[in-house]
């Protein structure tokens, strides 16, 4: 399979599958274009996750896009898969 930019799968994912490609898309993308990332570590990545959920509206807003609606379930789906990553093998 050609490797497909993350960026290109980013806009598409309305699916489980579509959340996947796009995460193999972003962990082969750090893999192989390290350089190009701002964050480099866990930390550094955690703490620009978190910049961005707070001020994300604004993104959105900036850039002329509906600004999406995140009900309480995603909220904690979001939170069960951050969690995940510390302690799921």
């Amino acid at each position: 399979m050609k490797n497909i930019r993350p960026e290109e799968l980013a806009d598409n994912v309305q699916s489980k599958a579509d959340f996947l490609l796009f995460l193999d898309s972003l962990i082969q993308d750090f893999n192989i274009n390290k350089a190009e990332w701002e964050n480099k570590n866990i930390n550094d990545y955690l703490l620009s996750i978190e910049m961005f959920t707070e001020y994300f509206e604004n993104y959105y807003k900036n850039n002329s896009l509906p600004i999406p609606q995140v009900d309480a379930q995603a909220w904690r789906l979001f939170a069960d898969i951050l969690m995940a990553g510390k302690i799921y093998e």
